[in-house]
């Protein structure tokens, strides 16, 4: 039992010792903490400064650039033809060499018809003109014959007048007698009569005259419509061009108005273009214009404006303009333009003048960033004229979407063209490149 009485008393002892340790060894740990804190050197201070953004610009500068227009449309020859018969016939030829596709010159026979039917109709006309001519100049004749008759006839009625006269007196002398006077009398009717009649004769030749030179007339109308037919038989080419088709064959019986071939020139092409209405106050005749047809492989022509049409569509707010293309069809290594393509074009403005233009992915809304003297970017509004599409190396290179700025931007200014859209106003750039990417 007492044994246990000293531990318990030995208990408050131990905790105190432990106590007064504990304290010193804090102590101890805090003599260091302020020895070091004492001793320690001053890390030297560094200025905070934002990053700079590294950005591509280009310096804005005056360039030709000439304002265009895009329209759609579908090309078609200037001169296309159906060829149709004139005449009712039957196909007597029809030469090897045409068929669809074939190029032909102006006057190159496409089929013949049998014409012996209008040779005879002309042959008949022919015959009756010779036969009224003939009859003709036997009126002439028969003209000058009752001239003289008329002459012989009145000039008998003039002798017998006198002599009835002077008989007539010799009967109041009693030195003749009343038969004699009578019958002298019947002498001057009868010459009278005689006289009258060709004169009537004569006044009825300008009438039959007239109606000889009628016949002539309608006689040589007649030929003239027979050789014509005969002509027609002949069915050629009106211009130069390539056949479409040719729907007749040899043998074949064909009808007036039926369709014997189709010919287009390819030559002179024109196509209507759809534009804006804006776009009509800029364009006169004869401005260029670019031709770009759909397919695989791109093919462009030149072109010019040859007119415009007065009125506007007013639904799509589109008028229209024609553009003739001019070309070649039948030279080596030629690409050729053909009626019915679907073509956009490109329509250019007379004027050239110099512009401002920026990278049209510059501009967000109305605003584009700025590098100002500084070196801090900054937001500009501007106000833009229209968008063209072309190539500017010395701008940027690689780019080919433009906005023309008509207010806003000054030669000299240097605009932003990438990584702008994490930039603020006020935010530090570095220029990595100036237009074509070399180093600013």
């Amino acid at each position: 039992m007492r044994p246990v009485t000293q531990r318990a008393g030995l208990a408050p002892l131990a905790i105190a010792v432990r106590f007064v340790v504990g304290l010193v060894v804090l102590g101890v740990g805090a003599g260091i903490f302020l020895a070091l804190a004492a001793t320690r050197a001053d890390a030297p201070r560094v200025e905070h400064r934002e990053q700079a953004t590294i950005v591509r610009t280009m310096t804005v500068a005056p360039v030709a650039a000439r304002r265009w227009w895009e329209g759609f449309g579908v090309a078609r020859a200037i001169r296309a033809s159906d060829l149709a018969a004139e005449v009712a016939g039957v196909v007597e030829e029809r030469p090897a060499a045409i068929d669809a596709g074939a190029w032909v010159a102006a006057g190159d026979l496409l089929a013949a018809l049998d014409g012996e039917e209008f040779r005879q109709r002309l042959a008949r006309s022919e015959g009756l003109i010779r036969s009224l001519e003939a009859e003709l100049v036997g009126l002439r004749v028969e003209t000058e014959s009752l001239q003289e008759t008329l002459l012989l006839a009145e000039e008998a009625v003039t002798l017998t007048r006198r002599e009835v006269e002077r008989l007539r007196d010799a009967t109041g002398r009693g030195a003749a007698t009343e038969i004699e006077l009578q019958r002298l009398q019947r002498d001057l009717t009868g010459f009278q009569q005689q006289a009258e009649e060709v004169r009537q004769r004569l006044n009825l030749i300008p009438t039959r005259e007239a109606r000889l030179e009628a016949q002539i007339q309608s006689e040589r109308a007649s030929a003239s419509l027979a050789r014509l037919d005969l002509e027609r038989c002949r069915i050629t080419a009106p211009f130069g061009g390539v056949l479409q088709s040719i729907d007749v064959n040899e043998g074949e019986r064909i009808n007036v108005g039926q369709r014997v071939a189709r010919l287009v020139d390819l030559r002179r092409m024109e196509a209507p273009l759809r534009l804006p209405v804006s776009a009509i106050a800029r364009l006169r005749p004869g401005n260029a214009v670019e031709i770009e047809a759909e397919g695989p492989e791109r093919r462009t022509w030149t072109g010019r404006i040859a007119r415009i049409a007065p009125e506007a569509e007013a639904s799509t707010r589109t008028a229209t303009v024609f553009v003739e293309i001019e070309q070649e069809p039948r030279l080596e290594g030629v690409d050729i333009l053909l009626p019915g393509q679907f073509v956009t074009a490109r329509i250019f403005a007379a004027e050239n003048s110099e512009q401002l233009l920026v990278p049209r992915t510059a501009i967000v809304g109305d605003r584009l960033m700025v590098v100002d003297a500084e070196g801090l970017a900054q937001p500009r509004a501007v106000r833009v004229s229209y968008h063209i599409e072309a190539a500017f190396p010395d701008l940027v290179a690689g780019e080919t979407q433009w906005a023309v700025i008509e207010e806003g931007l000054a030669p000299g200014d240097r605009v932003i063209v990438s990584n702008f859209q994490d930039l603020e106003p006020g935010s530090p750039v570095r220029a990595a490149g100036d237009g074509d990417g070399a180093a600013e």
